[in-house]
C-alpha cells in the first residue's frame, strides 16, 4: 500500500536557508482535501515571473512563456494523496513571496510510481 500523508503531521515548517533568509515551508493543500486553488494558481503566477525562460525550459523540457489555464488547473489540482505538492515562500510584514515548489502526481496505473517535480524561482537557486 502507498504511504500517504498523515495529516496529524505538521504542515506547516520555518526554516532558514544558507544564506540565512527565513522561508517558510507549507503543505499546499490543507488537510481536509479543501483547499483555495485560485491563491494556489494565483501564487504560481506569481512565482512564474521569477522563473528566467532557460528555468521554465529545465521545469517543462520546452519553451514556456506562459502558462494556460488547463496548466494552471493542473497544478493546482491537489488531493494530498495522489497529488501532492509542498510550497516555500518567504514573508515580509506586507506580503509574501512564492519561492519554490515541489510536487508529485501518483500514476494512475502504477499506485506505488508518481512523477515529481520541483521548482524554484531564479533569485533563491545556488
Amino acid at each position: 500500500m502507498p504511504r500517504v500523508y498523515d495529516p496529524r503531521q505538521s504542515t506547516r515548517f520555518n526554516v532558514s536557508l544558507k544564506d540565512g533568509t527565513q522561508c517558510v515551508l507549507r503543505l499546499c493543500c490543507h488537510t481536509g482535501g479543501v483547499h483555495d486553488t485560485t491563491s494556489v494558481k494565483q501564487g504560481i503566477q506569481s512565482a512564474w515571473c521569477h522563473l528566467s525562460p532557460e528555468s521554465r525550459y529545465y521545469r517543462f523540457g520546452y519553451g514556456v512563456n506562459q502558462l494556460t489555464d488547463r496548466q494552471l488547473n493542473y497544478l493546482a489540482d491537489l488531493d494530498n494523496k495522489d497529488r501532492l505538492a509542498w510550497c516555500a515562500f518567504v514573508q515580509s510584514d506586507t506580503a509574501s513571496m512564492g519561492i519554490g515548489l515541489a510536487r508529485y502526481v501518483r500514476c494512475k496505473d502504477e499506485p506505488e510510481v508518481a512523477e515529481f517535480a520541483i521548482t524554484v524561482v531564479d533569485e533563491y537557486q545556488h
